[in-house]
């Protein structure tokens, strides 16, 4: 998008140092901006968010191969795509509607002795209704579109600072 979003509406996740001080944003709007450029730019960001917050996991030693995902978001194939090229890993949309709920039961049949481990029950449980596989030519497009973005957010929350 040729508008670069800083989605921190109501503060900003964990990754960042006093994140929840952090507010939005929208940089780059012009007489000419639509819709779908706003929207576009606030996918975006988001899929930046998981970006970083892949990376400071990564940082504590976690191994992350696979992402899977549920959910409305899910359903938007230009945005699984997008998250699949940004981190360079599969991403596998589960065929959940509601993920909120089958995460209880799975839980519960743990509990209950039914699953030795939440691994077992989502191996048994969950299947992948569709899977989206990175592009490396998006993923460099990118690169530096979420270097800026890391500028962006820390140039904000410094203005925020200021202002309050």
């Amino acid at each position: 998008s040729p508008v670069l979003a800083v989605p921190h509406f109501s503060g900003a996740i964990s990754c960042w140092e006093n994140g929840r001080e952090s507010r939005g944003t929208l940089i780059g709007l012009t007489l000419s901006t639509s819709p779908m450029d706003i929207l576009q730019s606030l996918m975006e960001s988001e899929t930046y968010e998981v970006m970083i917050a892949i990376e400071k996991l990564r940082t504590l030693g976690f191994e992350i191969n696979t992402l899977r995902v549920s959910g409305g978001g899910s359903r938007s194939s230009w945005w699984m795509q997008l998250l699949s090229d940004l981190s360079g890993l599969p991403v596998e949309v589960v065929d959940q509607e509601e993920p909120g709920t089958f995460g209880a039961a799975i839980l519960a049949g743990v509990a209950l002795g039914i699953y030795s481990s939440v691994s077992e029950a989502c191996k048994t449980l969950t299947k992948v209704r569709r899977q989206y596989l990175p592009s490396s030519h998006r993923m460099k497009v990118y690169a530096e579109r979420i270097e800026l973005y890391k500028k962006a957010v820390q140039t904000c929350m410094q203005i925020t600072r200021d202002l309050l």
